[in-house]
């Protein structure tokens, strides 16, 4: 079964409406309309779902791990702490997203993991320096195609590490490529990597980026690029982010080129970051699953109950279908394009969407929607968390190179007064 690539786009328009005729109103808010204010209070919402992970800055110091929450419509980042380590200089970090864990190392290049699923970090993955023998540490790392890629401080050496997938301990590991770079040496920075088309990104502190594919064996710089030591990393939007760490600021990174576009700078006080890591993979293959996370705020003035509603659904790449149409044997069960993509369902097709772990005693999923189960008060802030996973019996080649998306609309409504049991759609949850 050929590769598939899910694309997560995510509706995040804040609004406030009111309610109401002559007698009753309740205050309500939604995601898809102006927003407004009222004198007597407001209900008033936030959500996203563009993340990233990230260890914080503690050079010599134990590190701490966070989900770093990037808002492009208001060009703002926040963050929430997940995990504190006992371990110290902390770096190269990266996701195994069909596993749940962040991979990370100390200073002494162990590696160790933190579970998403359990929620508990630390978890000794295997010591690469007695491993391999080398004295060096581990700056920049990333994840995908089912291993861990990394390049020690100072070298230009490629290693691809790869994890028993039940205790997530070293399983096989080898030297890639041995001087990709021609024998150049490179101080890191950060590196990422897009596995549709098996490609690293390069982020240096010896002033430098470049692009290395992996398939290709093929390594190239980009001289006039100005996006030079940053931390990387994908958010679930698909855009490849970078921070620079001491400077407190973030950009949105041209992969192509390496020019960096300053939208956040949050100063002195904010969070310095020594690593990035990717949110997603963007290869879908049938069984694996994406973990889709909804960070929604009260930013109004009034306890609220909240529901989210999605939209979701395919879109199928109609030329590549048709290009490959012999290779991809439709022929022998289709007559036509156009007799198959009225046999294909590109609502939900083989995809199941559940709630986490985490979130199962939270939220409840009914009618259709998500409803959080507890009063948020303003300033307050809840995480939905979903499963979204790829069947295999039912993803057929006709789903090659097609893209699911799931939009989403957060509603809020006052939790005072009643106003769940006057307004359709909120009552069945409240006694």
């Amino acid at each position: 079964m050929s590769r598939k690539t899910m694309l997560i786009t995510v509706s995040i328009l804040l609004a406030a409406a009111l309610i109401g005729g002559g007698t009753m109103a309740w205050f309500t808010a939604k995601a898809d309309a102006p927003e407004n204010e009222f004198i007597a209070g407001s209900v008033m919402i936030e959500a996203g779902t563009t993340y990233l992970y990230g260890l914080e800055f503690k050079e010599g110091d134990v590190g701490e791990v966070f989900e770093i929450y990037v808002d492009r419509e208001n060009n703002e980042v926040t963050y929430a702490k997940i995990w504190d380590s006992s371990k110290s200089s902390l770096n190269a970090l990266a996701h195994d997203n069909n596993n749940h864990r962040l991979y990370y190392a100390d200073s002494p290049s162990d590696l160790f993991y933190y579970d998403l699923t359990t929620g508990t970090g630390d978890h000794d993955a295997g010591n690469l320096k007695d491993e391999l023998g080398i004295s060096r540490k581990i700056y920049g790392a990333a994840y995908g195609l089912g291993a861990y890629w990394f390049i020690f401080e100072d070298t230009d050496n490629l290693w691809r590490v790869t994890f028993d997938p039940e205790t997530g301990v070293i399983d096989e590991y080898e030297l890639y490529h041995q001087n990709f770079a021609g024998g150049e040496s490179f101080g890191f920075g950060d590196i990422a990597m897009e596995v549709r088309e098996g490609t690293i990104y390069a982020s240096t502190s010896r002033g430098s980026y470049f692009t290395y594919n992996i398939y290709e064996r093929e390594y190239t710089e980009f001289p006039d690029a100005d996006a030079i030591n940053l931390q990387l990393g994908y958010g679930g939007d698909g855009i490849l982010y970078g921070h620079e760490t001491r400077e407190y600021t973030w950009y949105e990174v041209d992969p192509d080129t390496g020019i960096k576009t300053l939208f956040f700078e949050e100063g002195e006080n904010g969070k310095m970051f020594s690593d990035l890591a990717c949110s997603y993979q963007s290869n879908w293959n049938p069984g694996d699953s994406e973990t889709l996370r909804y960070r929604v705020t009260n930013t109004g003035t009034k306890n609220s109950y909240l529901k989210m509603e999605l939209e979701t659904g395919w879109s199928l790449d109609v030329d590549y279908l048709q290009e490959y149409w012999d290779e991809l044997c439709f022929s022998e069960t289709y007559g036509s394009i156009e007799e198959l993509l009225e046999d294909i369902d590109t609502e939900e097709g083989p995809v199941t969407l559940t709630l986490c772990q985490s979130s199962q005693e939270s939220w409840l999923h009914e009618n259709g929607a998500f409803y959080y189960l507890e009063e948020v008060e303003p300033g307050g802030s809840v995480v939905l968390c979903l499963e979204v996973q790829l069947g295999g019996e039912n993803a057929g080649n006709a789903y090659q190179r097609a893209a699911y998306t799931v939009e989403a609309v957060a509603r809020a409504i006052q939790s005072s007064n009643n106003a769940v049991e006057e307004v359709e759609g909120w009552e069945p949850l409240r006694d």
